[in-house]
């Protein structure tokens, strides 16, 4: 089902960016450790809403966030369009820590609900999945990073899960690897037009690992990056070159010492070279990859402390891939994972941190960026809003369709004409963006979110 998006005619004021600043939310978590949030409109009303250990939260618009009554969700589920309907679904990743347990995919209803769909996906420790068209037949496929621990599963090597179209999976049979794995990211690192993964591992004994897609899914061992107890770990051209590179957090315990997060720039041929940056000591875990000062580059949004309480950093991007600690405050428990996404209709892009042994928290991002005035001018239909790779427009007659992707400050990172009414937006990194539309003589621009969760 498309989703129906108001055109609106936006006024942007010059961006005026300063001290990167944070208001926590007053919304209420439980006290429960919770080792994943995920994002998403799982109500096509146009905010996102969330899913915890506590269920699900549907958001007002506002970043006010109230309890969806739908029980027996899954505890550690990711949001995507599994059976490409329009509608983001869940799936869940098995986290039995004795006997390992499957994967299940849940599929959304249409009205808030899901419905599991009896699928049991493997039997291991899943601690991360991505979504992609890995084998390229026009829908999305499931990569899960398992965890190894011990003799407890079954079924501890990484899975490819590949998709029949309608949300049914079926194992590739490929031997992916396994290992004490924490985190996972995907994207064509090799910039030859399929999406290969790279996983992150917390065996000190052990590299990080990069897995090549060669052609239709069927993935060989790439570089191996790093011997550090590693955690997560995110794509993106962080020096602007067109290249993916990667930021990799470390944590500062079993006996390891001086473990820095880092940075790995892409040589261009899918290969990667450590920048020689140290970025904190402070037993990182989740990271997230986004534009959180509106300056045209990537930054990183580092969850520090695990088990410990310590202070969770914004470390600035200069554009060419070096980083600097800012003073941003949000939060100092001992956080484990977060995420980001714009969750108060303010065009900022917000952060949601899960804790060990402490609530959740929101924090709501209250920079100094560019305001915005509305005018309703027109109606169209463009979907989905959150993007990952391509933006659909729907209810246009005619194909002379210019148009530009802008960022705050009006920088413009793509623009061209729209021949078949889909827009592929897949080199643009995490954030929010304008897209102006000029349709024989009307101009209009709508906000919309890449947003790769």
């Amino acid at each position: 089902m498309k989703i129906l998006i108001t055109i609106i005619t936006c006024i942007i004021s010059a961006t005026l960016v300063g001290q990167i600043t944070f208001e926590k939310s007053p919304h209420n978590f439980a006290n429960v450790t919770t080792p994943y949030v995920s994002c998403g409109d799982i109500d096509n009303d146009g905010d996102i809403d969330l899913l915890d250990n506590e269920g699900l939260w549907i958001n007002n618009g506002k970043g006010v966030f109230s309890k969806s009554n739908t029980d027996s969700l899954p505890l550690y589920g990711k949001f995507y369009d599994l059976n490409s309907d329009g509608y983001l679904d869940i799936f869940n990743l098995g986290r039995n820590y004795t006997n390992g347990e499957p994967n299940e995919v849940w599929l959304n209803n249409k009205n808030g609900t899901f419905r599991n769909t009896g699928q049991l996906l493997g039997h291991s420790v899943s601690y991360d999945a991505g979504f992609a068209d890995f084998d390229n037949d026009g829908d999305i496929d499931v990569f899960v990073c398992n965890h190894v621990k011990g003799n407890t599963e079954t079924d501890g090597g990484h899975k490819l899960w590949l998709n029949d179209g309608y949300g049914n999976f079926t194992d590739s049979g490929q031997d992916l690897g396994n290992g004490w794995n924490t985190g996972m990211d995907t994207g064509d690192i090799d910039n030859d037009g399929d999406i290969d993964v790279v996983i992150s591992s917390n065996d000190g004994n052990e590299y990080n690992m990069v897995w090549i897609n060669e052609n239709n899914g069927v993935f060989t061992k790439g570089q191996t990056i790093g011997t550090n107890r590693s955690m997560g770990l995110k794509l993106g051209d962080l020096d602007g070159n067109g290249y993916l590179d990667i930021f990799i957090t470390h944590i500062n315990f079993f006996g390891a010492t001086n473990n820095e997060n880092r940075v790995w720039m892409n040589n261009g041929d899918g290969t990667f070279t450590d920048s020689g940056q140290l970025l904190g000591n402070s037993k990182s875990s989740g990271v997230d990859l986004a534009d959180i000062d509106n300056d045209g580059d990537l930054d990183a949004i580092v969850a520090n402390g695990y088990y410990s309480a310590v202070k969770n950093i914004v470390w600035i991007n200069d554009g060419n891939g070096n980083f600097t600690e800012s003073n941003a405050q949000f939060g100092t428990e001992a956080s484990m994972y977060l995420t980001t996404s714009e969750l108060n209709g303010d065009d900022k892009l917000d952060i949601v941190v899960a804790n060990f042994d402490a609530a959740n928290s929101i924090w709501f991002n209250t920079s100094n960026i560019a305001s915005i005035s509305n005018e309703y001018v027109n109606t169209i239909k463009l979907y989905p809003n959150p993007a990952k790779t391509y933006l659909k427009i729907k209810e246009i007659s005619s194909h002379n369709i210019n148009y530009k992707i802008m960022g705050y400050n009006g920088f413009i990172f793509k623009e061209g004409n729209v021949n078949s009414d889909i827009i592929n937006i897949s080199d643009l990194m995490k954030g929010v963006y304008f897209i102006q539309l000029k349709i024989n003589n009307e101009q209009i621009t709508e906000k919309f979110i890449v947003d790769y969760n």
